[in-house]
């Protein structure tokens, strides 16, 4: 394969790809049809990024660039906006926010990185401006558990926050309180309404001890599927029907996977 192919060489293909010579259906995609495929691309990285597999990531990386350009492409025929105004745009953003590397401004921790960019970021680039919200710019698309780390992370720039994550656990035991209260008067709106506040909370202790929420949960369902896994191909083995299977054995299979897990 040849190692030596640049930005150009995809531009090119995708041009020939969308040009009167190409592929009919490639050059009937619009910019909301990529949705969907930029949705599928992302997490197919999210999800080589979480094996650790270098040539998978590569594979991956390569299916976003291509579609980031193939998206840009669209968007240069039906707008004035060019890849080299997209380029620009994000070199000068990137410049302008990283002041302690390109200009004199000081910053010797992460800490101070962030809080130079969100000066930046509302000063310099009017973000946010008046009349709109501190939590503004999160897209809602984006998964519901990412979308709730990033809503309290932005709440508690502005001091709106727990001091400890021990009152984020009390706050946790309040709403397993209220969503109990509610399971024994059994109605359900009231009851899938605790629970998203449960849920809600439980994002919020993953941010306030630093952690991602989303990826954990995909690891938990990773070994989830793997243990289960685990339990289908004994069951094969000793020919036995899993639809015959008791919960006991299943369980005594789920604690076996457990220990053979490295």
């Amino acid at each position: 394969m040849n190692s030596k192919k640049n930005l150009e060489d995809i531009i090119s293909l995708v041009k020939t790809l969308r040009g009167p010579d190409g592929c009919p259906w490639d050059r009937e995609q619009t910019l909301k049809d990529l949705k969907t495929y930029l949705i599928g691309e992302t997490y197919e990285i999210l999800d080589a990024i979480d094996q650790n597999n270098p040539e998978h990531i590569k594979e991956e990386a390569g299916d976003v660039l291509f579609l980031l350009v193939f998206l840009i492409d669209i968007l240069e025929e039906t707008s004035d906006v060019t890849i080299h105004d997209v380029i620009a745009e994000v070199t000068e953003k990137m410049i302008r926010r990283h002041p302690h590397v390109f200009a004199d401004k000081k910053a010797t921790t992460s800490d101070e990185v962030k809080a130079n960019w969100r000066t930046i970021k509302k000063e310099l680039e009017g973000k946010p401006v008046a009349g709109l919200s501190v939590l503004d710019g999160i897209p809602a698309f984006l998964p519901a558990l990412v979308q709730a780390q990033l809503l309290t992370q932005k709440a508690s720039q502005v001091g709106f926050d727990w001091q400890t994550p021990q009152q984020v656990f009390e706050k946790i035991e309040e709403e397993l309180g209220e969503l109990k209260e509610s399971m024994v008067l059994n109605e359900h709106n009231k009851i899938a309404a605790e629970l998203g506040d449960v849920l809600f909370s439980l994002v919020n202790l993953s941010r306030f001890l630093k952690i991602d929420s989303e990826t954990v949960l995909r690891k938990t369902i990773k070994k989830f599927t793997l243990r289960f896994h685990f339990i289908e191909q004994s069951l094969r083995d000793a020919g036995q029907d899993i639809n015959k299977t008791s919960l006991e054995e299943m369980e005594l299979l789920w604690e076996k996977a457990k220990t053979a897990e490295p």
